[in-house]
């Protein structure tokens, strides 16, 4: 009688375990690195710190405290619904290149095995989608959001 419940709990931590994974990916060059994964499933990518400050509107018109105090850090997050969000953060993802995946330039990479949200290399830069066709497009010197 008792193994209805363990095999269902065993069925549930399976399920939550799927998304519970986080990975690395970047670019060729090495310039835009990316974790994607969690419980909330979750792409999040940075390019190294601006060396000068690139023009952001909206969030995080001030990052209230450290480096970034009043601009951008280069880090950009992207949920399955909604707009990129803009991060006070930097996490210095570069660090995990070495078991990470380089995305090649105009291969589609597409995330969570869900249809619309996938990546895209192209000459240094990265375009990312959600499903709901919010994202963003990203390079050491631009960043636009849409």
């Amino acid at each position: 009688m008792r193994t209805l419940p363990i095999a269902a709990a065993a069925i549930l931590l399976a399920a939550a375990g799927t998304h519970a994974r986080v990975a690395f990916f970047h670019s060729v060059d090495g310039q835009i690195t990316c974790r994607y994964g969690g419980y909330a499933p979750q792409l999040t990518c940075e390019i190294p710190p601006p060396t000068k400050p690139i023009p952001v509107e909206r969030e995080p018109q001030d990052c209230p405290f450290g480096t970034w105090n009043g601009q951008w850090s280069g880090n950009i997050s992207l949920f399955a619904k909604g707009p990129a969000h803009l991060n006070c953060n930097h996490h210095n993802y570069a660090k995990f290149q070495a078991g990470s995946y380089a995305l090649p330039d105009n291969q589609p990479f597409k995330l969570f095995n869900q249809p619309g949200w996938q990546c895209t290399a192209q000459s240094g830069s990265l375009s990312c989608t959600n499903t709901e066709g919010h994202g963003f497009q990203i390079s050491p010197d631009s960043l636009y959001r849409f």
